[in-house]
């Protein structure tokens, strides 16, 4: 668990629900998340992805739909509502075709844009402390 964990009083749901949620929209996205075959570098990765998105889940920024999607609700101004994620396709893949190997943060906005169905400029209007749960999701869904 990270330092930046809610503490049990900020807590909206308990560490069961909030393991149940990951599970169930992980299960609904059909993305996979067996650590005992991931490299340890990836296991790391995808283990502190996970805990952000833990810790949202715990806190109540972060929520799952009854058809198992998640949807995310930023603390600072966003005028366009929660982040609603979809089931990622191959369209999410090709969306950042073309932008060259460099082209990460912008390539990885791309996939964000096609999982939520916001524009990249709106996705720009985020607080940098919002955009923590959004990209872990994108890792955990892509990685």
């Amino acid at each position: 668990m990270s330092d930046d964990s809610p503490t049990t009083a900020d807590q909206v749901v308990g560490d069961d629900v909030a393991e149940a949620e990951f599970n169930r929209f992980m299960a609904a996205l059909r993305a996979k998340a067996n650590t005992d075959r991931m490299s340890d570098e990836r296991r790391a990765d995808f283990e502190s992805n996970k805990g952000k998105v833990m810790d949202a889940l715990r806190d109540g920024s972060l929520r799952v739909d009854d058809k198992g999607q998640p949807y995310y609700t930023p603390e600072g101004p966003f005028p366009s509502g929660p982040l609603r994620f979809k089931k990622p396709t191959g369209a999410t893949l090709m969306s950042a075709n073309g932008l060259g190997e460099d082209a990460g943060i912008a390539q990885t906005f791309k996939m964000l844009s096609q999982l939520t169905g916001q524009t990249s400029v709106h996705l720009e209007q985020l607080d940098l402390c919002d955009l923590t749960v959004p990209l872990a999701l994108v890792a955990i869904l892509l990685g």
